[in-house]
């Protein structure tokens, strides 16, 4: 565990307009229409063996495969329809592409065009 961080993170997309109110304030919340059915497991094992699970951000407006912010996850609701995720220590990521992340399902890295809202990725070494 670097740093305290989990072995897992979660790469997601957000709005670019909402993402800077985020980095601003240092803190976020946001929701997806999809269940974090996958998201929500590691999540909760990072909790109970005191470890920050990463979240990385990417505009889900202009381009998805840039990643622009990484923060730490503080909750993750799941109410049947969306999930609702919050967050904090949020920091800029400069120079980096949401392809340079390995996805724990297949160990492989993420492909262009990836079209999925979130996935759940090993936590790359640039979070250092």
């Amino acid at each position: 565990m670097r740093d305290g961080l989990y072995k897992f993170c979660v790469s997601t997309i957000i709005e670019g307009k909402k993402l800077k109110q985020f980095a601003a304030q240092g803190c976020g919340e946001a929701s997806e229409g999809n269940l974090w059915k996958t998201g929500n497991v590691p999540f909760n094992d990072a909790c109970e063996i005191g470890a920050r699970m990463p979240v990385i951000l990417s505009d889900a407006a202009y381009d998805t495969s840039k990643l622009l912010y990484w923060g730490t996850l503080r909750r993750v609701d799941i109410d049947g329809k969306r999930t609702i995720f919050r967050f904090d220590d949020i920091r800029r990521i400069r120079g980096h592409s949401r392809q340079e992340l390995v996805l724990k399902s297949t160990g492989r890295k993420i492909a262009p065009h990836y079209i999925r809202p979130h996935a759940i990725c090993f936590t790359p070494d640039l979070l250092d």
